[in-house]
């Protein structure tokens, strides 16, 4: 979709991923279980400090 950010990642021995919810939302977009699809939830805005 276009989108990029920069964001902290852990790497964890566990079974399911654990970051992928808060990437998503940071970018603004979600996904949709029943489709699998990724959907926008806002527009897309650069925040530079």
């Amino acid at each position: 979709m276009g989108r990029e950010i920069a964001t902290l990642v852990a790497v964890l021995n566990v079974p399911k991923p654990l970051l992928r919810v808060k990437t998503f939302e940071a970018l603004g977009l979600k996904l949709d279980p029943t489709t699998n699809r990724l959907e926008i939830l806002r527009p897309y805005i650069i925040l530079l400090v």
